[in-house]
């Protein structure tokens, strides 16, 4: 039975990743206690293997965590990058990603960041390119005999 539910979600994350420029999925967060270390996980609360599968399906992972500052205020953050204890991760190439490992939780911001990025390298990319052109033009000798 269990191989049926996590073939019927795939397919419903599959679909929506198609369809849409962007798909946001939410999960709620467990704490898992790791018995030999004592040291505590926070993972997905889902059951069995799809838990640890799940972020393999996304092109990022975000993990939202609040803090509490001096003042006592809320301090919310979106971590970009994981570490042992909490997934996190974004799979665009590197010299694209002008993101810090902790974000304010802002899609519209995180967005707007990414996309300035990829225009920024998308216009070094080409000059690169009209310069090497340019170099072979000029480079090229033509003999007369």
């Amino acid at each position: 039975m269990w191989g049926n539910v996590k073939s019927k979600l795939s397919d419903v994350v599959t679909q929506s990743v198609l369809r849409a420029e962007y798909a946001v999925f939410t999960a709620q967060i467990e704490s898992e206690k790791d018995e030999l270390t004592g040291e505590i996980f926070f993972k997905p609360s889902c059951e069995g293997s799809f838990r640890n599968e799940m972020g393999q399906w996304m092109d990022a992972v975000f993990f939202m965590q609040v803090d509490k500052k001096v003042t006592g205020e809320k301090d919310y953050k979106m971590l970009t990058v994981g570490d042992r204890r909490q997934k996190a991760k974004v799979r665009i190439p590197s010299h694209l990603q002008q993101l810090n490992p902790v974000e304010i939780p802002d899609f519209g911001e995180l967005t707007k960041k990414i996309t300035q990025s990829v225009a920024a390298y998308g216009n070094s990319a080409q000059a690169i390119q009209t310069n090497q052109m340019k170099e072979e033009r000029d480079g090229k000798v033509t003999s007369k005999p």
